[in-house]
């Protein structure tokens, strides 16, 4: 069923599960995981519920609080410095000479500026920037069949078209955010 479906769908439900993590208001419903959490915690002795009341008191929702905080600042350094690092290594790329390529750029405009670049540092081709878009290939890729290049070319302009990249800025920031939830990492991934 999941191979079936287009890709739009999940595009969409991934931008509803971004908005719900992101949006500061939720809507209310007395079925939740939440509710399931308490049915299994009322199954549980008085004893074992006093003893996890003890563990929250210990724990204190300021100092919860800073930890939280701590670990945004390192998830935002963290992706601060691997931009940074990529960003250097994207910038020693050539543009690509060759008519072909300048015949398909002049086919695929966009309302922002599109450049085609190689470099011998990466090994599958990608896509960078929100408002200069680049298409990177790899050095190896330009003695790969034109018909071929063009595919990628095509793929790689749908992810320019659907600001794919403005997207992941936005999984990065969700996952930032909800460090603690391993299915906003996921999501990212």
């Amino acid at each position: 069923l999941l191979k079936k479906l287009p890709k739009r769908i999940f595009l969409v439900l991934w931008g509803l599960a971004i908005f719900r993590l992101l949006s500061p208001y939720a809507p209310y419903s007395k079925y939740s995981v939440y509710s399931l959490i308490n049915l299994w915690f009322g199954a549980w002795s008085g004893e074992t519920k006093a003893q996890i009341v003890q563990v929250q008191e210990k724990i204190s929702a300021g100092s919860l609080h800073y930890i939280w905080l701590g670990v945004l600042f390192l998830c935002v350094l963290a992706f601060i410095v691997s931009y940074i690092r990529c960003m250097r290594e994207f910038h020693t790329s050539l543009p690509v000479e060759a008519e072909w390529v300048d015949d398909w750029a002049r086919w695929h405009r966009t309302r922002r500026e599109l450049s085609v670049r190689q470099s011998d540092r990466i090994k599958t081709p990608l896509t960078y920037g929100v408002i200069r878009p680049v298409i990177l290939l790899p050095k190896s890729f330009l003695s790969v069949d034109e018909e071929k290049l063009k595919c990628v070319l095509e793929h790689e302009y749908v992810h320019i078209r659907t600001f794919d990249a403005l997207f992941k800025l936005l999984l990065v920031v969700t996952a930032c955010i909800h460090w603690f939830n391993p299915l906003v990492w996921l999501m990212l991934v």
